[in-house]
């Protein structure tokens, strides 16, 4: 009798043990599932992050690349600007004299101003005259 109590009693305790493994277990695979479910919706949120990291990268690349752009349309007009200015003193400062010079110092212009001088000193001496 006592040792089919004393097996009645580790009997029990093993189905007891047993429960409570099972017990432990079902914990455990609800545990493990929502361990994969918390790694999947990592995963779609790492994956969320890795496409707006991609498209703010390439935003970044192209307004670099405009950024590079208008600098580079930036120096050229202020290279422009500077020989316009360049241009413009030495126009002021030699170019228009230069220009009267040679349009006076032609061949063909020559003739055409000796005849105005000669008709102003002509007039000038009849008007001096009268």
């Amino acid at each position: 009798m006592k040792e089919k109590a004393a097996a009645e009693a580790v009997s029990k305790e093993a189905r007891v043990a047993e429960a409570r493994d099972a017990k432990a277990l079902e914990d455990a695979n609800a545990d493990r599932n929502n361990l994969n479910k918390a790694v999947e919706d990592l995963k779609v949120e790492v994956q969320n992050r890795v496409t707006i990291l991609e498209e703010v990268t390439a935003r970044t690349t192209e307004t670099e690349a405009q950024a590079r752009e208008a600098a580079e349309a930036r120096d050229s007009l202020t290279t422009s600007l500077n020989q316009l200015r360049e241009d413009c003193d030495w126009m002021r400062d030699h170019g228009i004299r230069h220009i009267v010079e040679t349009v006076l110092d032609a061949p063909d212009k020559a003739t055409t101003v000796n005849e105005h001088k000669e008709r102003a000193r002509e007039t000038g001496f009849k008007v001096g005259y009268n």
